[in-house]
């Protein structure tokens, strides 16, 4: 018998080789600098990653913005919106303070009665030091949603 997340990824077409909880064993390439958040998050029970990028300013993925692609479950989806808007990068320019140099877009894909898709995207100019700012706050948002204990 299939648990729920699995007859989740079957109705969106993303099973087998997509199951979040089964990364490593399908040999999944992921980011190097949010791997491990990647990860951490997939076990915690409540919150799994579909898609993920690091956001990339050099190489053949040059341009490419970080972004995470969330499953989560339905009664958890204020937890980790609050989650994602308390680790945006903070840098307010006093001369205008009502914007953030920093800013998250989230888009909700499919849901059902359990489980929801949640995608964000971090948007800087994309300066290393600014692209640095928002991967470490793609880590202490990994982390807050490892510490919960809902799983």
């Amino acid at each position: 018998m299939k648990d729920s997340l699995s007859l989740f990824l079957e109705k969106i077409f993303l099973y087998e080789n997509h199951d979040p909880r089964l990364l490593i064993k399908n040999k999944v390439h992921l980011d190097p600098k949010i791997k491990s958040t990647i990860l951490a998050i997939n076990q915690s029970g409540w919150c799994w990653t579909l898609f993920c990028c690091q956001g990339h300013i050099r190489g053949k993925q040059k341009g490419c913005i970080p972004y995470v692609v969330f499953i989560v479950k339905n009664e958890y989806k204020s937890l980790l919106l609050e989650k994602i808007f308390n680790n945006i990068p903070f840098d307010v320019n006093i001369d205008f303070p009502l914007m953030n140099n920093f800013r998250v877009e989230i888009s909700p894909g499919f849901k059902d009665e359990k489980y929801s898709i949640i995608s964000a995207h971090w948007y800087c100019n994309m300066a290393l030091s600014e692209l640095q700012l928002v991967q470490d706050s793609m880590v202490n948002l990994g982390s807050s949603i490892v510490e919960e204990k809902y799983g």
